[in-house]
C-alpha cells in the first residue's frame, strides 16, 4: 500500500550526502527509517573491534556539543545527522510508536530484528519492517557495550540540561528513558 505521503509503506532511498541506501518503513501514521544511520558525522564512531559491526550495525553518535555524552544539544548537529527530510525522532513520535505497536513485549518483538545475533539477543519477529538491530550503545569512556544483545536509540527531546531521552527495546517492551 501507500502511506500518508504517497510513498509505498516501505522501500529505500538514497542519502545525497555519500550515497548509502537506507531501508525505511511506515508504521502506523509514521514514516522510519527500517536501519540505522551510517553517515561519518562529526561524533560519530565506528566501532571497528569487530569486523564489520559498521556495515551491519551503523555508526555511534553523540548529538550533544563538543562530542561529549552529557551537555546541551549541538543543535547544527542534530539539524543535520539525518538525510535531508529525515530527522532523530522526538520522545513524543518513540511514544506514538510505541503506543502504535502495543503494550510489552510483544510491541519490542515487533520491531527487532528476526536475525541471529548470537546467544545474548532474543530476535524478534519484525512484523513491521523496522528491523532494529542490537548495535548497544557508546559508553563515556569510548567504548561499545550490549553490544549484541542491546537496541538503544537517542531521542531529539532534552531530559534536562545534561542529558536527552533514550529509547530501548527491552524484553519488557519499549522504554523510553
Amino acid at each position: 500500500g501507500m502511506n500518508a505521503y504517497g510513498e509505498p509503506n516501505r522501500g529505500t532511498f538514497t542519502d545525497a550526502r555519500d550515497g548509502q541506501v537506507y531501508k525505511y518503513t511506515t508504521i502506523g501514521n509514521q514514516v522510519w527509517m527500517a536501519e540505522n544511520l551510517k553517515f561519518d558525522a562529526p561524533y560519530s564512531l565506528c566501532y571497528d573491534k569487530i569486523e564489520g559491526f559498521c556495515d551491519t550495525f551503523g555508526r555511534f553518535y553523540t548529538l550533544h556539543t563538543n562530542g561529549e555524552d552529557l551537555g546541551l544539544f549541538d543543535q547544527e548537529l542534530l539539524d543535520t545527522i539525518c538525510p535531508a527530510g529525515w530527522h532523530v525522532p522526538s520522545a513524543d513520535e518513540w511514544t506514538l510508536l510505541s503506543i502504535t505497536m502495543g503494550d510489552g513485549a510483544e510491541a519490542s518483538s515487533r520491531l527487532k530484528s528476526s536475525d541471529d545475533f548470537g546467544a545474548q539477543y532474543t530476535p524478534g519477529t519484525d512484523d513491521c519492517g523496522y528491523n532494529a538491530s542490537p548495535a548497544g550503545y557508546w559508553l563515556l569512556d569510548g567504548t561499545v557495550s550490549g553490544e549484541f544483545s542491546s537496541c538503544t536509540y537517542w531521542t531529539s527531546t532534552a531530559k534536562n540540561v545534561n542529558s536527552s531521552y533514550l529509547v530501548g527495546l527491552g524484553r519488557k517492551g519499549i522504554f523510553l528513558k
